[in-house]
């Protein structure tokens, strides 16, 4: 195993890539997965906005918070959020496939094959892993940011700099909880194992390597799960995990929820890891091993026996690195028995793939700077963004909303407070005992029937739409002042203040 060197003709590679993959997935921005994260920034740099909103008054209320780093990060950028995270997409992106091929590089002595590798994971296998989770999103999030420095981490932890590596490891776990702390922990493993079965590590380096993440991440750790665990006892420890994790995040934490082709590909990432690097690196193996035996503890943890306090952890977060080396692993293995009708190098290919990566690149900034790639992503409705620009100008500053269960653009594109979303949920028992409230009263959902509330979007819809005054008059004491649905039912009553694209928008 050697070191990969880097080169202009990758910077190449990278850039063509991630124009590859906005054009494939799109690019969002304000909705969906941000919704947690913008709307927060604009609440740091404005504390007149989102007064009544539930999930960003709860956020606050515990400090520090999972979103405090990055959201202090974009702070100075509050007033720019659509360039800024922009180019933060450009480069987080970039960044993260450098180092993704200096990985690739280490154990594919071919620098088109390494790069297939990484085109395969990230553009052709993406959301191919298990739990939803993957190394590339169509939105940069703190996860996002917390990966590409872990891909540079495990780097650095094959280069044997194991006290560097567990500071990056902490920086990634200060960027996104969940992301650091489960590679930290699979990383550790790997540390014990090699001193015990090598004995070629000495002690103390083990010991630095946990004492260096204890001391700095691991007393953040500590703050995060005093706010998570704050109200505790609000909610009896089942119906905590049935709110949470089977009706709300099923797709993040149930095994049994996961699409069976995510399952089949897993098994064959991890096959073909181990027979590739068996021979070849007993840390990537170790690392491979220590990932799925955590995976089957958690599954078991989590599927059969419900326990919350493991739940929590979310271990598939380490399953889109050890999807990663599968593909490295299974390209490797290609390479090793087609080395010679395979090109190792060329000018020419290195010259079409720097004119395609300024082309694509220019492109795309083009587009997004002019405007027309402002709205972005396939899933994002553009009627939807439009809609919400406009409330900010036609309501007050402390209108509070209820909308559309699939509705995500409200908070950050209006600059308004929700009385309840799906997708914001409240991170503390207490908060989160209000939320599921909400949601029954607002959308008619009950985690007793409806087992995944993402499924229930035309159903909670329906409800919404069928609202009785009695609800509304409820609702409105409770401090809801604004209404927005698909019908046109409540004009009778209600001051109509907005109507197009299929929404309706009332003033209570």
């Amino acid at each position: 195993m050697t070191s990969y060197r880097l080169s202009f003709s990758d910077l190449f590679f990278a850039v063509l890539l991630w124009g590859l993959l906005i054009l494939r997935f799109g690019y969002a921005f304000g909705t969906n997965d941000q919704v947690e994260l913008l709307p927060y920034v604009l609440y740091l740099h404005d504390h007149s906005l989102y007064a009544h909103d539930l999930f960003i008054q709860s956020l606050h209320a515990s400090q520090p918070n999972e979103r405090t780093i990055v959201a202090h990060l974009l702070l100075p950028f509050a007033e720019h959020l659509s360039p800024a995270m922009f180019l933060i997409h450009l480069f987080n992106t970039v960044l993260l496939l450098l180092a993704l091929i200096k990985l690739a590089g280490r154990f594919i002595q071919n620098r088109y094959m390494a790069w297939l590798a990484v085109f395969i994971s990230v553009l052709v296998l993406n959301d191919k892993a298990l739990g939803n989770v993957d190394l590339y999103s169509s939105c940069v999030q703190a996860s996002d940011m917390g990966a590409m420095v872990i891909a540079w981490s495990l780097n650095i932890f094959l280069d044997r700099r194991y006290l560097l590596a567990s500071m990056v490891m902490a920086l990634a776990t200060f960027l996104h909880v969940l992301e650091g702390f489960d590679v930290m922990a699979a990383l550790c493993g790997v540390m014990v194992l090699q001193w015990l079965w090598s004995r070629e590590m000495p002690l103390s380096t083990v010991i630095r390597f946990f004492l260096i993440y204890l001391f700095t991440a691991g007393i953040y750790l500590l703050f995060i799960f005093r706010a998570k665990t704050a109200g505790g006892g609000v909610l009896p420890q089942e119906e905590l995990f049935e709110i949470m994790f089977a009706f709300r995040h099923p797709h993040h934490f149930l095994f049994s929820s996961f699409p069976l082709v995510n399952k089949v590909l897993f098994a064959l990432y991890v096959a073909a890891g181990v027979m590739y690097f068996r021979s070849r690196s007993l840390t990537v193996v170790q690392f491979i091993a220590i990932g799925c035996v955590g995976l089957l503890v958690y599954i078991v943890g989590v599927d059969i026996f419900h326990i919350v306090f493991v739940a929590n952890f979310q271990w598939y977060k380490l399953g889109q690195w050890i999807k990663y080396l599968g593909v490295v692993g299974a390209i490797g293995g290609i390479y090793h028995y087609a080395r010679p009708v395979i090109l190792t190098q060329s000018r020419l290919i290195n010259g079409a793939v720097g004119v395609a990566a300024v082309g694509i690149a220019g492109l795309i900034v083009y587009w997004q700077f002019s405007g027309r790639f402002d709205l972005g992503y396939k899933q994002c409705i553009d009627n939807e963004v439009a809609l919400c620009k406009k409330l900010r100008e036609l309501s007050p500053k402390d209108a509070v909303f209820i909308q559309p269960f699939e509705m995500s653009a409200l908070k950050f594109h209006a600059q308004r407070s929700s009385y309840v979303e799906f997708k914001a949920i409240a991170k503390n028992q207490k908060d989160l005992k209000i939320w599921y409230d909400r949601i029954q009263e607002v959308f008619g959902l009950d985690y007793h029937v409806d087992k995944s509330g993402f499924n229930m979007q035309w159903k909670a819809d329906d409800h919404l739409d069928h609202l009785d005054e009695a609800a509304l008059a409820k609702l409105h004491a409770e401090g809801v002042t604004h209404m927005i649905c698909h019908t046109d039912r409540y004009s009778q009553v209600h001051h109509l203040i907005l109507a197009e694209n299929g929404y309706y928008v009332y003033e209570l």
